[in-house]
Protein backbone atom coordinates (compact mmCIF):
# COMPACT_ATOMS: atom_id res chain seq x y z
CA UNK A 1 0.00 0.00 0.00
CA UNK A 2 2.74 2.29 0.80
CA UNK A 3 3.66 2.02 -3.19
CA UNK A 4 0.15 2.68 -3.65
CA UNK A 5 -0.65 -0.68 -4.55
CA UNK A 6 -4.56 -2.09 -3.32
CA UNK A 7 -4.05 -5.39 -1.62
CA UNK A 8 -6.67 -8.79 -1.42
CA UNK A 9 -6.41 -10.02 2.79
CA UNK A 10 -8.76 -12.47 4.31
CA UNK A 11 -11.42 -10.40 6.87
CA UNK A 12 -9.69 -10.41 9.56
CA UNK A 13 -7.53 -9.06 12.79
CA UNK A 14 -5.70 -5.47 11.53
CA UNK A 15 -6.76 -6.03 7.88
CA UNK A 16 -9.77 -4.66 8.89
CA UNK A 17 -8.66 -1.49 10.20
CA UNK A 18 -5.81 -1.18 7.72
CA UNK A 19 -7.87 -1.96 4.63
CA UNK A 20 -10.62 0.67 2.89
CA UNK A 21 -12.76 -2.19 0.99
CA UNK A 22 -13.12 -0.78 -2.43
CA UNK A 23 -10.33 1.96 -1.78
CA UNK A 24 -7.14 -0.11 -0.85
CA UNK A 25 -8.14 -3.25 -1.70
CA UNK A 26 -10.50 -5.99 -1.68
CA UNK A 27 -11.42 -8.28 1.14
CA UNK A 28 -12.30 -11.90 1.13
CA UNK A 29 -14.13 -13.60 4.16
CA UNK A 30 -12.96 -17.43 4.13
CA UNK A 31 -9.62 -19.30 3.33
CA UNK A 32 -11.01 -21.57 0.37
CA UNK A 33 -10.00 -21.23 -3.35
CA UNK A 34 -13.92 -20.62 -4.14
CA UNK A 35 -14.16 -17.39 -1.73
CA UNK A 36 -10.32 -16.54 -2.43
CA UNK A 37 -11.08 -16.66 -6.28
CA UNK A 38 -14.40 -14.17 -5.81
CA UNK A 39 -12.13 -11.96 -3.83
CA UNK A 40 -9.56 -12.03 -6.65
CA UNK A 41 -12.53 -11.81 -9.34
CA UNK A 42 -13.79 -8.35 -7.33
CA UNK A 43 -10.62 -7.13 -7.36
CA UNK A 44 -10.01 -7.55 -10.81
CA UNK A 45 -13.26 -5.81 -11.81
CA UNK A 46 -12.02 -2.74 -10.10
CA UNK A 47 -8.19 -3.26 -10.85
CA UNK A 48 -8.73 0.54 -12.77
CA UNK A 49 -10.46 2.28 -10.17
CA UNK A 50 -8.15 2.15 -7.29
CA UNK A 51 -6.26 5.06 -6.95
CA UNK A 52 -2.59 5.01 -6.47
CA UNK A 53 -2.40 8.31 -4.60
CA UNK A 54 -4.96 7.61 -2.42
CA UNK A 55 -3.76 4.31 -1.21
CA UNK A 56 -0.48 5.87 -1.11
CA UNK A 57 -1.63 8.64 1.49
CA UNK A 58 -3.91 6.27 3.60
CA UNK A 59 -0.81 3.98 3.89
CA UNK A 60 0.64 6.99 5.82
CA UNK A 61 -1.18 6.16 8.77
CA UNK A 62 0.60 3.34 9.83
CA UNK A 63 4.17 4.57 8.58
CA UNK A 64 7.27 4.76 10.91
CA UNK A 65 7.37 7.98 11.84
CA UNK A 66 3.61 8.30 12.95
CA UNK A 67 4.20 4.85 14.72
CA UNK A 68 7.04 6.30 16.70
CA UNK A 69 5.90 9.61 17.48
CA UNK A 70 2.60 7.79 18.71
CA UNK A 71 4.23 5.42 20.62
CA UNK A 72 6.42 8.27 22.60
CA UNK A 73 3.07 10.28 23.26
CA UNK A 74 1.45 7.24 24.99
CA UNK A 75 4.59 6.76 26.85
CA UNK A 76 5.07 10.45 28.12
CA UNK A 77 1.10 9.98 28.89
CA UNK A 78 1.46 6.96 31.00
CA UNK A 79 4.56 7.50 33.01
Amino acid sequence: MSQGTPVIAIRKGGAKEIIKEGITGEFFDAQTMEVLADGVRRFIEKENSYNKEIIKEDAQKFGKEIFKKELIELLEREL
